[in-house]
């Protein structure tokens, strides 16, 4: 008999490609014929055109624009740790193409021709995010070397963090604003798909009809504006009164309240934690929460110091009680459903470890148990980096506007001490839920504020360009 090829035995003994292919194939058919069956016009249309470029070899790249609720495509690379858990097998893009999370003009993926991960994307027909190029030995200058990529998104959420960077930055680091977009092909999706529903009544479908129109408005700044001083911009929009809570003096424990009732003897149900949050512009106003909502836990708690006390990395002293919510704040192990913003709830304090069952994602009722990692402070001025060992977990009442992307809950409570201050932070916020009764949102004012209003910020400029169709 012949003896194989030297490729063949390359991609026979590849982990990467094995892992890749390593899926119950009848169970796959089976689940794409039902959901095939349940897109609607808008999605096949989407789907059946990317699925041709990959058959028919035509490459291409493509944007799937469309808000919260439309159904937007996901594929095996996401942008977040939050997000590749929403498919089997999903991987960040950091993570699959080696991208560097300190870029500048120079930066590349750190992929070698030879390796498991070249060759896996060589054998791969779709990817979700010009390293290709290299890897595919493309010599005509196709993009991303003849593969199909499709990215998805939507404008109206926080645009990328650039570091010190004006407004101008950060519109300037969008996709939109790459010279690789005139080549992407973009469609949009608007069709609602929480309203296909069979069970809904006519009520209900108005209901939701309704707030998503408001919703998507703030999203794009088309609710109207006001200033309240002569020196600030007019930004400030007016919040309907039925999602207000009426501030009057204790703004914390009128949100906890609201958003955890009776949590001192409810905290034990799974779904209770499961469904609900409060989300807040920064991190202080989270920890104040925090300990407000442990306050009201009556079982005893356990004190995890680490070596230092450095900033930027996970909490010198972290404490933890039995049955509350946590967030990983590192990517661990993503194919156990360890990643950046996985949510679990406590359920053993050990000395050396933490036991936990997560709550959210495809592993969702999985147990787990979390150790310590070390961690690094970022870049400074300083020509050293310092290091923190402690468990990678944040008590997780309540969290960043930025940091719930890619979360949906049932009850959501928006404290806001403070003005948001960045664009698409209240889009974000506003969306994590389903339904407008759901919804709560107390703004702590100064005097010279008028009661029910804040700051939407809107880079309108990024919608330049966008089709609206």
């Amino acid at each position: 008999m012949p003896l194989p090829g030297m490729s063949t035995h390359y991609h026979v003994n590849n982990r990467l490609v094995q892992e890749e292919l390593d899926y119950d194939h009848s169970e796959l058919e089976r689940e794409f014929s039902e959901l095939r069956g349940h897109l609607n016009e808008e999605q096949r249309f989407v789907f059946d055109k990317v699925v041709h470029a990959v058959d028919s070899k035509e490459g291409g790249l493509y944007f799937v624009y469309g808000s919260g609720g439309t159904g937007k495509i996901v594929l095996a690379v996401a942008s977040s740790g939050i997000a590749s858990l929403l498919l089997p097998g999903g991987r960040t893009a950091h993570s699959r193409f080696k991208i560097p999370l300190e870029v500048d003009d120079y930066s590349t993926c750190n992929i070698s021709q030879k390796t498991d991960l070249a060759q896996l994307i060589q054998r791969a027909d779709l990817v979700r995010l010009i390293t290709f190029q290299d890897l595919m030995h493309d010599a005509d200058g196709h993009i991303f070397g003849g593969k199909t990529i499709l990215l998805g998104g939507d404008f109206r959420q926080t645009l990328p963090v650039v570091s010190k960077g004006s407004r101008e930055d950060v519109v300037a680091a969008s996709i939109s604003r790459s010279y690789l977009w005139s080549k992407c092909q973009i469609f949009i999706l608007k069709t609602n798909m929480r309203l296909r529903s069979n069970n809904l009544s006519p009520e209900m479908v108005k209901e939701i009809e309704d707030f998503s129109e408001w919703v998507l408005k703030l999203g794009e700044g088309r609710i109207p504006t006001r200033s309240v001083n002569e020196y600030d911009d007019s930004s400030w929009i007016k919040i309907p009164e039925d999602l207000l809570i009426e501030y009057n003096g204790d703004p914390i424990q009128q949100i906890v309240e609201t958003i955890y009732p009776d949590v001192s003897t409810r905290f034990a149900e799974p779904n209770y934690l499961k469904d609900r949050c409060i989300l807040t512009p920064t991190n202080d106003c989270v920890d104040s929460v925090k300990q407000a909502v442990l306050s009201r836990i009556p079982t005893a708690s356990r004190i995890y110091a680490s070596a230092d006390t450095v900033s930027g990395v996970p909490n010198h002293l972290l404490e933890l009680n039995v049955g509350i919510p946590v967030m990983l704040i590192r990517n661990i192990n993503p194919s156990k459903g360890l990643c950046n913003r996985t949510r679990l709830v406590v359920t053993g304090l050990e000395p050396m470890l933490i036991r936990a069952t997560i709550i959210t994602g495809s592993r969702i009722r999985s147990k787990v148990t979390i150790h310590r990692v070390v961690a690094s402070s970022a870049p400074t001025k300083w020509e050293f980096i310092l290091q923190r060992r402690q468990f990678p977990l944040k008590v997780c009442f309540a969290m960043t506007i930025n940091k719930s992307q890619g979360q949906t809950l049932q009850h959501v409570g928006i404290y806001l001490p403070r003005p948001v201050f960045s664009h698409g932070q209240l889009y974000v916020a506003v969306s994590r839920i389903t339904t407008r009764k759901g919804l709560k949102i107390l703004i702590k004012r100064e005097e010279d504020e008028p009661i029910g209003y804040t700051k939407n910020v809107v880079y309108h400029e990024i919608f330049n360009g966008l089709p609206t169709g």
